[in-house]
């Protein structure tokens, strides 16, 4: 169905006009509300000052949300600001507000900041409700510019994914854009070494019959179908790649069972390396 009620979290310390822009674009598409919403980092009780500096900070951002605000010259957008662990804070804001999509930035990250996480990937993990990631490059512009020509649905083919894919579909109707899907069976080396030759085959056989169904149902051409096996996450981002695709439509569990954990880690990972925007959709079962 239709968003309602979107949440777009910014920093308006850093170059966040095309996060606005974008969340923009959407709100009107979708016929749906609009909030800003900033997050500050807490003071540390033992910095000298800190609370003072502090009280600057909560004034400066409030005057810049208000700048922007003029900036929009949209009297219906509201706006939010908070203080704490920020993506705890924008998710669980969403949910008390009855948000149905969440729209944020993400910048690559690697080495240390990897395992550090990020606000994106904080957010994927904590929110109940659907999350819209826009690829950032390192001057705040977004790598997709233009409205998405190529939407690919990368589905694990459990039976939540009808959820997922019919929200794909709508937003690739919405768009006006080219379908693809693929699903990802996981070789004998993704799988650990864990490796029985007939029940590979059988799974694939059963993966194929589905994937065609789910193609036919949602009227897409064998040819934008995709089979694949390996790593769910490699075979995804190059599929991604091979097609040009604008934004990836994955899945995740808001109540994970061991399928959902191993869903919601594999949108984790395409969502620190692909070049293109994710979209999670949060299913509950």
């Amino acid at each position: 169905m239709p968003y309602q009620n979107i949440l777009a979290a910014i920093n308006l310390y850093e170059d966040y006009h095309d996060i606005v822009h974008t969340a923009c674009q959407w709100a009107q598409q979708e016929h749906a509300s609009l909030t800003l919403m900033s997050v500050l980092p807490q003071a540390i009780s033992n910095v000298p000052f800190a609370y003072d500096f502090e009280a600057e900070m909560i004034d400066k951002t409030k005057q810049k949300m208000q700048a922007l605000l003029d900036e929009l010259d949209r009297k219906d957008i509201k706006t939010h600001i908070d203080q704490g662990s920020i993506h705890h804070h924008i998710s669980d804001y969403a949910k008390d507000n009855n948000h149905d999509l969440i729209i944020c930035g993400s910048h690559a990250r690697h080495g240390l900041n990897l395992l550090l996480g990020s606000t994106a990937n904080g957010i994927l993990h904590t929110a109940q409700c659907d999350v819209l990631t826009l690829r950032i490059n390192k001057k705040g512009s977004r790598l997709v510019q233009k409205p998405y020509q190529n939407i690919l649905l990368a589905t694990d083919l459990n039976p939540c994914h009808k959820a997922v894919s019919e929200q794909a579909k709508r937003i690739i109707d919405t768009f006006g854009s080219k379908a693809h899907v693929v699903s990802v069976v996981p070789d004998a080396a993704a799988l650990g070494g864990f490796y029985l030759p007939q029940m590979q085959m059988e799974l694939e056989k059963q993966v194929k019959t589905q994937l065609a169904d789910l193609a036919d149902d949602l009227s897409i051409s064998p040819e934008h179908t995709f089979f694949k096996e390996g790593s769910p996450k490699q075979e995804i981002l190059d599929c991604a790649e091979d097609i040009n695709a604008d934004l990836v439509v994955m899945g995740a569990h808001t109540k994970p069972n061991l399928a959902g954990v191993l869903l919601s880690s594999t949108a984790n990972a395409v969502l620190h390396h692909a070049k293109q925007d994710i979209l999670v959709v949060h299913t509950e079962n």
